[in-house]
């Protein structure tokens, strides 16, 4: 009544108390001037009242249905609640109950699913309880009118994009334009006929439907246009059982399988076979239908059979049927280098935990960076004093030691490291103290130095030397015996430290070596990628192999190579060797082999023993420039007690490398085993034949002799245990080289990178491989 008497200008005043009763007094102006000109219809016919009354008396009645239909609308079977549902729901805001039961009645009717409320705040609650497909709401209603509502709903982003349409008694395009403005999508006038409110609730909920599905529409094709632009990453989508329902071409160029072959496969095509029998992707769905996702970080496997690191997540599609979506690229190469790098800083921690040797980086300034525990007790300092960067070379040097410590370090920024030196150092109360070092530069720019601390030795001999001065007179003799040997003491300490130094980074670098020249084997073999892949794999292979050799040649001067000692027939691999060595070594040296009759087999490894005179004839070939003779030589003999190679007694079979060139000596002759120590010029030599050579003899139970003199040629000695087994067959070699990968290997190594390739190797040659990461592992299993 109040929005009626204000349309019309007018006012409403009540007064009441509680004995007279209540006044309501409406006062409305006279005629059409107050009015907009909009407002103000043409004159209308005056209508009988018994007319008026039976339309109202004919509508009326068909807002209440009778008994049979009160029951069907109270209890609607399921067939119509599914075409109520396919029609659209519908939530209906009215405090008029009259009205409230009359639209519901007609909606209902037309096959739609109502839900009637009698406020704006059940409304509200009720929407976002449920969204309805559309809003049907009054404006004048207590607690929160239409306005108010409407407000509310746009203001929730879950609600703002529903249908929303105004029921209000006010008429006129000024009541419609301000319901529009406020936000709805339509407006009708109390009172409407049945037919309108059908048509534009139908109405309205089909343009809301285009609307969704033109926006469903633009969302798919731009879906689809990053999904397949992502060529770097694998877009894979999935049902609800793990089926592969979509397949990007960033999957397919990672993976290998086109789309046509992946569609209706299964996840588990590209997760590795053991993933596969733990059901690890039936978990990872499981986890990312609980939690939302799940990440996914392992190695998987192509269609071709060779594997990746796959890096992503897994997500539950927020859609109709559900399913997964799971997104993940390759860091292969991210993946192996932080493992490398994890390596690395744990040998770094390793290195730096060893209490006998001191370990130190520098920087190119001469400042000491970081030390270990065992050269901060060599020198008195503590870790604060590293720390606050104020130690250099010089702090540590006393001055009569600075030129040669600077031709160190001028040898180490020219090398790359230096030659092992001998110096003192000070301590940080002042005092000295004798040690042995050797560095060498690191790819970041710094120096990494072992220090060995000498003091005790350096001690005894000073000792040494003064009692020498007191009975000079009468043990001159004696003196020099011991000089020599206090000098070979000193060399045997060095090369010692040099072996365990030597040894340690072969053994480690040998580790990270393997699974490279497995892997790059394995895919040389295979045949992997185009020319130019197998041209790049080829040469990749070749610098693996030299490095492989240099690694073997170290692992030879420090005594850790794997070998197999047996009985060798030397004469026979001598012969064997003499074409190989005559073409290797030019027209202008002659090649002449002395060896008698019946000499007996010697205990060696003859692959490795191969390789030693081979490097023994390209040595003395070397030495021969212009030209002369090269004596391969063999022979039995008795070494008794005090033999200059102090061999143990016993007999032996002695092998000689002569050449008659331009010889060694006694300086170079001194260090000619030491390791990368050459005279042969800058790239002509590693510097470890000989060292190699020294180190198979001490490791076989022999020893090595050279005897030289300058212009008069070198003569090497490689003497070898005898053994009074017979040698061999040659044949068998070729037999057991023939044999095929057949049974179970156990395979047992610490290095996971190690393994893992070595494991590939063996499946590769038919072999089913047990892998361990220790033997106490896999004890109990055999």
């Amino acid at each position: 009544m109040q929005e009626l008497v204000e349309f019309h200008g007018g006012t409403i005043v009540a007064d009441s108390d509680g004995i007279a009763g209540s006044r309501f007094t409406v006062n409305v102006p006279f005629g059409t001037q107050h009015l907009p000109a909009d407002r103000i219809g043409s004159a209308r016919t005056p209508v009988r009242s018994s007319t008026r009354a039976g339309t109202y008396v004919q509508e009326a009645l068909g807002w209440l249905p009778d008994a049979s239909e009160s029951e069907l609308a109270e209890a609607p079977s399921a067939q119509a609640a599914a075409a109520s549902e396919a029609s659209g729901r519908v939530l209906l805001a009215e405090d008029n109950s009259d009205m409230r039961a009359y639209v519901k009645r007609l909606l209902q009717a037309e096959g739609f699913s109502v839900e009637a409320v009698p406020d704006g705040e059940a409304a509200l609650a009720a929407a976002r309880r449920r969204s309805p497909d559309l809003l049907l709401s009054d404006v004048m209603m207590p607690k929160l009118d239409g306005f108010g509502l409407l407000a509310e709903v746009r203001a929730d982003p879950a609600l703002r994009d529903m249908p929303f349409v105004l029921l209000s008694a006010r008429a006129g395009d000024e009541a419609r334009a301000e319901g529009i403005e406020a936000g709805a999508d339509d407006y009708l006038t109390k009172p409407f006929s049945a037919r309108e409110l059908v048509a534009r609730v139908s109405a309205n909920l089909r343009l809301a439907r285009e609307r969704r599905e033109a926006v469903l529409r633009e969302s798919e094709a731009r879906y689809r246009q990053i999904v397949e632009g992502a060529e770097d990453f694998a877009i894979v989508t999935l049902d609800e059982r793990g089926t592969i329902t979509g397949w990007n071409t960033g999957a397919e160029r990672l993976i290998g399988f086109s789309e046509v072959e992946a569609i209706g496969q299964p996840t588990g095509i590209f997760f590795m076979p053991e993933d596969r029998r733990t059901g690890v992707p039936e978990h990872e769905m499981e986890k990312a239908a609980s939690e939302g996702r799940a990440l996914n970080e392992r190695w998987h496997v192509r269609k071709d059979g060779t594997r990746f690191w796959g890096s992503g997540l897994m997500m539950c599609l927020d859609a109709p049927g559900g399913g997964f979506l799971k997104i993940f690229r390759d860091r292969t190469v991210e993946h192996e280098a932080e493992a490398a790098l994890r390596t690395s800083e744990e040998r770094f921690r390793t290195a730096l935990s060893i209490e006998t040797v001191g370990a130190i980086y520098f920087d190119m300034e001469g400042r000491l960076v970081d030390a270990n525990a065992a050269f901060l007790r060599m020198g008195g300092y503590t870790r604060e004093d590293v720390e606050r960067g104020n130690l250099t070379w010089q702090n540590l040097t006393p001055v009569d030691w600075y030129e040669g410590s600077a031709q160190a370090f001028a040898e180490l920024l020219e090398k790359g490291q230096t030659t092992p030196y001998e110096k003192e150092y000070l301590r940080k109360d002042g005092t000295r103290w004798w040690a042995l070092f050797a560095a060498k530069m690191l790819p970041d720019g710094t120096a990494f130095e072992f220090v060995v601390d000498t003091t005790a030795r350096k001690e005894a001999e000073r000792r040494l030397v003064e009692l020498n001065g007191t009975l000079e007179a009468r043990v001159a003799e004696r003196s020099a015996e011991l000089e020599a040997a206090n000098e070979q003491l000193r060399q045997s300490q060095k090369m010692e430290a040099m072996g365990s130094l030597t040894g340690g980074v072969a053994h480690d670098f040998n580790n990270l070596l393997t699974p490279i020249v497995g892997s790059l084997d394995l895919l040389q073999r295979k045949g992997f990628g185009g020319e130019r892949e197998r041209r790049l794999i080829d040469g990749a292979l070749q610098s693996a192999e030299r490095a492989k050799t240099l690694v073997q040649r170290l692992l030879a001067f420090a005594r850790r190579q794997p070998l197999q000692a047996e009985a060798v027939d030397v004469s026979e691999i001598i012969r064997g060797m003499a074409d190989l060595v005559d073409s290797t070594s030019g027209p202008q040296v002659q090649v002449e082999i002395d060896i008698p009759a019946g000499l007996p087999a010697a205990m060696a490894d003859a692959n490795q023993l191969e390789m030693a005179l081979l490097n023994l004839a390209v040595n003395a070939r070397d030495a021969m420039p212009a030209g002369g003779t090269l004596t391969l030589a063999a022979r039995s003999e008795d070494v008794g007690p005090e033999h200059r190679c102090r061999l143990s007694p016993g007999n032996y079979v002695r092998l000689s490398v002569a050449d008659t060139g331009t010889g060694m000596d006694e300086a170079t002759l001194t260090r000619a085993i030491e390791p990368f120590f050459s005279t042969k010029g800058i790239g002509k030599g590693t510097g470890l034949g000989l060292s190699m050579v020294h180190g198979l003899a001490a490791q076989l139970g022999g020893a090595l002799a050279i005897s030289s003199k300058p212009a008069l040629g070198t003569n090497v000695e490689f003497w070898l245990p005898a053994s009074m087994d017979s040698a061999r067959p040659a044949d068998r070699l070729v037999e057991r080289s023939a044999m095929k990968g057949a049974g179970t290997a156990l395979l047992v190594d610490d290095e996971e990178l190690v393994r893992a390739s070595t494991a590939d190797m063996l499946s590769d040659l038919g072999f089913a491989v047990v892998e361990a990461g220790s033997a106490e592992e896999r004890r109990c299993d055999f």
